[in-house]
């Protein structure tokens, strides 16, 4: 299967699962308003449809995909896990609406640069091991993450890796969180 016909008439739908499908585009997904889960993990896909009418999407996974950009997030704010390793993916838009975000994953991606992580004051895990990421923003206002993995990431200038340790305990002010470098 490489392709779906319309899925519009799935209003009731809260899970799709694509995940090992030969799957290479998606149709609209604009009438599945009750749809909680959607993972293309493992999927030939380079580009999404909207998902601004997914507003009950609480997890979206991408892993492995061959997805290359993404559309806007910013009216999945009932998001709470964002799966984006091992993609294409070099930008990332914000996520700044994505208040309910807990966890992020982003290990084995693509991306070079985070945007501000400021607002996701939900996120608890983050996950940038094997990443293309050099920099980091801000994770002061993080005030509930407890995990941060960097293992294998490409970040400058906190390196070895018990730079990396120093510069997370004074980026997050001392709080107690698993550090895996």
């Amino acid at each position: 299967m490489t392709s779906l016909q319309s899925l519009d008439k799935l209003t009731s739908l809260e899970n799709l699962d694509l995940t090992k499908t030969g799957i290479t585009s998606l149709p609209s997904l604009d009438k599945l308003t009750a749809l909680k889960t959607l993972k293309l993990t493992k999927t030939r896909i380079t580009s999404l449809p909207s998902l601004d009418k997914l507003t009950s999407l609480k997890e979206l996974s991408l892993t492995s995909s061959k997805i290359t950009s993404l559309p806007s997030l910013d009216k999945l704010t009932a998001l709470n896990t964002l799966y984006l390793g091992d993609t294409q993916i070099k930008l990332l838009p914000s996520l700044d609406k994505l208040t309910a975000l807990n966890t992020l994953y982003l290990g084995f991606s693509q991306i070079t640069l985070l945007p501000s992580l400021d607002k996701l004051t939900a996120l608890d895990s983050l996950d940038l091991s094997n990443s293309q990421i050099t920099s980091l923003p801000s994770l002061e206002k993080l005030i509930s993450l407890e995990r941060v993995e960097l293992n294998g990431s490409q970040l400058v200038g906190v390196s070895p890796s018990e730079n990396k340790k120093i510069f997370l305990a004074y980026q997050l002010k001392y709080r107690k969180i698993k550090i895996s470098i």
